[in-house]
C-alpha cells in the first residue's frame, strides 16, 4: 500500500508527538508513507523550529528519514488535460495537493492522507476533475479519520492529551478540541467532522472510518 501524505496531517502529528503511531494506525511500514518534498525543508526552517520547538523538528526529521520517496518522485507520467484542469484550480488546489492527485494516475494500491478540505471540496465539485475524482473514490483519509485510526492504537484519552501539545499551534487541532476537549466528547467531534466532510465530498473518503 502506498500512502500519499500531505504536509498538513504530518505537521499535526508532529506537533502532537503522534508521528510514531501513524504507520501502525495506517497499517503500513514507514517506507510506504510518501510525504511532499517540501516538508523536510519546513522542519529545518527557523520558522517551524520557532513554532514547534527544535526537539519536535528533530524528531520529525528522524521520522522523515525512515519514510519513502517524496510524492513528486511518484509522478511517473502527466496527463496534459488533467494538469491543465488542476492549473485552473490553483487557488483551491495548491501545488503539493496537485502533485498528490497526479501521482494517483499510475498507482493501484494507494490511499491519500490529507487535511486540505478545500482541495477535497473542489475535487468533488469540479466537472473538469471527474477522472481524478473517479479513481480516488474511497481512497482518501481526512485528518479526523487519521486521528480516529490513531485512537485505535493508543486510546482517545492519549490522543486528546497529545493534541493539547499542538493547541494554539495548529488551527485544525484547535477546531477539534473546541468540539471534543476530553475523551468522552472527542470521538463524537471526530465523527461529526468526518460525516460533514463526507456529505460535502461524495464518495472520496474511505468508508467505514
Amino acid at each position: 500500500m502506498v500512502i500519499l501524505a500531505d504536509s498538513d496531517v504530518l505537521r499535526v502529528c508532529a506537533a502532537s508527538c503522534l508521528l510514531e503511531y501513524l504507520p501502525p494506525a495506517l497499517g503500513v511500514a514507514p517506507a510506504e508513507i510518501h510525504p511532499l518534498s517540501a516538508l523536510r525543508h519546513q522542519f529545518r526552517s527557523q520558522a517551524l523550529q520557532s513554532k514547534y520547538g527544535p526537539g519536535v523538528c528533530q524528531r520529525s526529521l528522524q521520522f522523515l528519514a525512515s519514510v519513502g520517496r517524496p510524492v513528486e518522485a511518484l509522478v511517473r507520467s502527466v496527463d496534459s488535460s488533467e494538469a491543465e484542469a488542476l492549473a485552473k484550480c490553483e487557488k483551491e488546489i495548491q501545488s503539493g495537493e496537485a502533485a498528490i492527485l497526479m501521482a494517483t494516475r499510475t498507482l493501484r494500491q494507494y490511499r491519500v492522507v490529507t487535511g486540505d478540505k478545500r482541495c477535497l471540496r473542489t475535487l468533488a465539485a469540479a466537472t473538469t476533475l471527474a477522472a481524478i475524482r473517479f479513481r480516488m473514490e474511497g481512497r482518501v483519509l481526512c485528518l479526523a479519520q487519521v486521528l480516529r485510526l490513531i485512537v485505535g492504537e493508543i486510546g482517545a484519552g492519549n490522543v486528546v492529551n497529545a493534541l493539547k501539545l499542538a493547541q494554539g499551534v495548529e488551527g485544525s487541532v484547535d477546531a477539534i478540541l473546541r468540539r471534543g476537549p476530553d475523551a468522552s466528547r472527542f470521538l463524537g467531534a471526530l465523527d461529526d467532522q468526518i460525516a460533514n466532510l463526507r456529505a460535502e465530498t461524495g464518495n472520496l473518503l474511505v468508508p467505514g472510518i
